[in-house]
């Protein structure tokens, strides 16, 4: 409701406002000398003030209900200079909320924050208005914003993009690993000199075979270690989903299989069906979970391809 009440004032009234003052009550809000007042009778959500260019100060009235307040939004109010918790003596209204500040880091120091305190001295209690700095005081907390984002949304985004870049690491290590297993052109030439030197008896088919057997020998752990990864990958993911959407996932990986195995990587049909599982899934795994999973798959398909052909061969020149 009071975001609704923020967002049904006026441009020319936004622009002038440099006082907004949260009031009780059901009145509509009224404009007096740059003063905003905004009334409500239970204060709830979020709100944000953003559209206040020339927003220098808020504060709350003694009786506002704000219990319900989630948080406000201060991060773009460059020019907010105070925030007054409580408008006369008493305690202020923010003290039993859960309510917390959005802010920017500059406006821990800019933000002055005014409250009233009880004081007992001389067996006589009385109320002295305390102010201080947004960074020094703690009575009202506060997080971090920047380009409209929390700091802990933020950690998460760097965190994937962490995570991004150690997988990337580990893909140029493979390639740098599978480049060195690769023969150079020399070392070909030195191979082909070897197998067709004169005076050497040379038995095609068993040559064949015995290149095979040698290639599927250090073929087999890479293969099980890439299937084992895949494995642990759809586990974790199922675990994710929960047992609602883990049959989704398996139509997901069996029709992503269906494409690769039928060539149907232009056929829209199959796309559409693929893409409507993946939007399902978003529900409880990431865009970038999903594809790493697919891609995955296509990887361990294409390794199992090649497992069969070292496989027939092999058993075909023991034939």
């Amino acid at each position: 409701m009071s975001q609704d009440q923020l967002n049904s004032v006026s441009d020319d009234w936004k622009k002038q406002t440099k006082h907004i003052s949260f009031q009780n009550g059901n009145n509509a809000p009224s404009l007096s000398s740059n003063l905003l007042n905004i009334y409500s009778q239970n204060y709830e959500g979020e709100i944000n003030l953003s559209q206040f260019p020339n927003l220098r100060r808020i504060s709350f009235n003694n009786n506002v209900q704000v219990n319900n307040f989630e948080c406000i939004d201060i991060s773009e109010n460059m020019e907010l200079s105070k925030i007054v918790l409580n408008e006369s003596s008493a305690a202020f209204p923010l003290r039993n909320s859960n309510c917390k500040l959005l802010i920017k880091e500059r406006q821990l120091s800019q933000v002055v924050v005014f409250y009233h305190k009880l004081k007992y001295a001389n067996n006589t209690s009385y109320w002295i208005e305390k102010y201080k700095l947004l960074g020094k005081q703690e009575v009202l907390p506060y997080a971090f914003v920047e380009n409209g984002k929390k700091m802990e949304q933020l950690e998460a985004e760097i965190e994937k993009l962490n995570q991004s870049i150690a997988e990337k690491d580990q893909q140029i290590e493979s390639l740098k690993k599978e480049n060195e297993q690769t023969p150079t052109l020399s070392q070909f030439k030195e191979l082909v000199e070897i197998v067709f030197s004169p005076n050497t008896d040379l038995d095609f088919n068993s040559l064949k075979k015995e290149i095979k057997e040698l290639k599927l020998k250090f073929y087999l752990p890479y293969f099980q270690k890439e299937k084992d990864a895949f494995t642990k990958l759809i586990t974790d993911a199922k675990e994710k989903a929960g047992t609602h959407l883990e049959k989704f996932l398996g139509l997901l990986l069996q029709i992503q299989k269906q494409i690769i195995e039928r060539q149907q990587e232009s056929d829209s049909f199959a796309q559409g069906q693929l893409s409507a599982y993946q939007i399902i899934l978003q529900e409880k795994l990431e865009y970038d979970e999903l594809q790493k999973l697919l891609n995955e798959q296509k990887k361990l398909l294409a390794l199992e391809e090649q497992l069969r052909f070292l496989q027939s061969n092999t058993e075909d020149l023991s034939n």
